[in-house]
C-alpha cells in the first residue's frame, strides 16, 4: 500500500471515528457534515472524496457494527466444542457488549430511528437480525443431533426467544442506561439453556 492510499486510509478511520462520537452525541440530524469535518479535522472536499453523503457516511458505521458483531459470532462457532458451549459464550460476549460498549448505544438508537424512515437500513438491520436468529436455530438444532439439547424444544421458538431478549436488553440500557442488565442479560439467556439442555446436562 502506497503513502496515498494510507494517508487516505487514515482520513476515512478519522471521519468514521468522528461521526461516531458526534451522532452518539447529538444525534443523527442535529449532526452536520461541517461538524464532522471539524471533529476529525479535514476539508470538506476530503470528507467527499470518501463519503458522497452523510448517508453513505451512516451506512458505513452501521456496517462497521455489524461486521464486528458477525466476526464475534464466527470465533464463538470456530472455538467452542460443542453447541452448548458456544451458546453459554454467547452470554460472555452479550456481557462483554455491555462493558465495552458504553456509549454506543445511543448511536444504536439512532440506526433503529433512521430504520424506521429510510428502507434501505431497515433492510439491513432486519436481515441481521434474520441471520442471528437464523444462527441461533441452527445452533439449537445440531444441539439436538448432539444430544445435550431436548429434541421436543420448538427451535423457532426459542432462536425467536433469544434474539428478542437480546433485543429488548440492548433497548432498554439505550433508553435507560440500566446497568442492570449485565446481570440481567447472563440470567435470562442461561435460564432458557438451562431449560433446554438433556436432563444429564444439568
Amino acid at each position: 500500500m502506497n503513502e496515498k492510499k494510507i494517508k487516505g486510509e487514515e482520513t476515512k478511520k478519522k471521519i468514521i471515528k468522528g461521526a461516531e462520537i458526534l451522532f452518539t452525541e447529538n444525534g443523527y440530524d442535529s449532526t452536520t457534515v461541517q461538524d464532522i469535518c471539524n471533529k476529525a479535522e479535514i476539508s470538506k472536499g476530503a470528507f467527499f472524496y470518501h463519503f458522497p453523503t452523510k448517508e453513505f457516511l451512516f451506512l458505513e458505521i452501521l456496517d462497521k457494527y455489524l461486521s464486528e458483531l458477525d466476526k464475534r459470532m464466527n470465533e464463538i462457532e470456530k472455538k467452542s466444542k460443542n453447541t452448548l458451549r458456544a451458546m453459554e459464550e454467547m452470554v460472555i460476549i452479550l456481557e462483554e457488549i455491555f462493558i465495552t460498549s458504553e456509549g454506543k448505544f445511543t448511536i444504536f438508537l439512532e440506526f433503529l430511528r433512521k430504520a424506521s424512515k429510510e428502507t434501505e437500513i431497515m433492510k439491513k438491520i432486519s436481515y441481521q437480525f434474520q441471520k442471528y436468529k437464523k444462527y441461533v436455530y441452527e445452533m439449537i438444532e445440531k444441539g439436538k443431533r448432539e444430544g445435550n439439547i431436548k429434541k421436543e424444544i420448538d427451535s423457532e421458538f426459542i432462536s425467536q426467544l433469544i434474539i428478542s431478549l437480546a433485543i429488548g436488553m440492548i433497548l432498554k440500557r439505550s433508553l435507560f442506561l440500566d446497568k442492570e442488565n449485565e446481570d440481567f442479560s447472563k440470567k435470562g439467556i442461561k435460564f432458557i439453556l438451562n431449560n433446554i439442555k438433556k436432563e444429564e446436562e444439568l
